[in-house]
């Protein structure tokens, strides 16, 4: 076979391969992350995908049917799909799930951490200071700087109670109330500290004091109740007083006794 021939083949073949390989790609990549109170969060990762050909669309669809919800399975067959937040050594999953919504082509990957996303910094009666450790980024460290590309979102949802204290880098991160949002960004460090406060009960039930007291110290229950009682009485002695007098004339009434009949006695 001509020489020249032979290089064009394998030029064109791979010319197929690049083309191939770039094809198929990550359109879009959000990830949600809501943080409940107690500092756990649940995760949401969707990969909006990106088709040249049918044939591609068709191959993805049959993957999704093959591998269904094992992450490990898609892992294996796709190097874009890996949970970012639960790559770190402490940061095991607790449970997870995967589905592919063929009609927007986006895949999710959703999953719970078994241990808290946000670490507690100062704890007090009615306060607790927490914080997001700059090491929950790691996934997206490159030469020593977090960087968040261009197409990637990152969506931190706080509790709705929680208020945000310190935010770093502020110039860079847009925030709506108590959800921050990362995209575009490269920084050496990345702090959010956030507060919740537990605010004062103003009802008060008084059958719940009532049952506590019965349960932890019988003695002062039954000496309230006793109290309780006395205080009726004292307060209402004039009514109780008035109804006994009302009692006793009533019961006492003189009435006149039917006179004996007369007896005959014959002698």
């Amino acid at each position: 076979m001509n020489k020249k021939i032979i290089i064009l083949l394998l030029i064109a073949l791979q010319v197929a391969f690049l083309t191939s390989a770039q094809a198929f790609s990550v359109r879009t990549h959000l990830i949600e992350i809501q943080i409940d109170e107690s500092g756990f969060a649940n995760i949401t990762e969707k990969f909006n995908l990106k088709f040249q050909t049918p044939s591609e669309v068709t191959e993805f669809r049959e993957a999704a049917q093959e591998n269904s919800s094992s992450v490990l399975a898609w892992q294996s067959d796709y190097n874009f799909f890996y949970p970012h937040f639960g790559e770190i050594a402490d940061k095991i999953i607790e449970k997870s799930s995967v589905t592919y919504e063929e009609q927007t082509q986006t895949l999710v990957l959703n999953y719970v951490l078994a241990n808290r996303f946000s670490q507690i910094k100062t704890e007090e009666p009615r306060q607790t200071t927490w914080r997001i450790p700059n090491r929950n980024l790691s996934a997206f460290e490159n030469s020593g700087l977090i960087v968040i590309p261009e197409n990637t979102s990152i969506k931190i949802t706080l509790p709705k109670n929680a208020q945000i204290i310190l935010l770093e880098p502020n110039t860079s991160i847009k925030q709506e109330n108590n959800t921050i949002f990362l995209s575009g960004i490269s920084t050496s460090t990345f702090n959010l500290e956030y507060t919740i406060i537990q605010p004062l009960s103003t009802n008060i039930n008084i059958f719940e004091r009532i049952r506590e007291a019965l349960s932890n110290t019988p003695i002062l229950f039954i000496g309230i109740i006793v109290t309780i009682i006395t205080i009726i009485v004292f307060v209402k002695r004039k009514t109780i007083q008035q109804k006994i007098e009302d009692y006793l004339i009533k019961n006492s009434e003189l009435k006149p006794h039917p006179q004996d009949e007369e007896v005959d006695l014959d002698l």
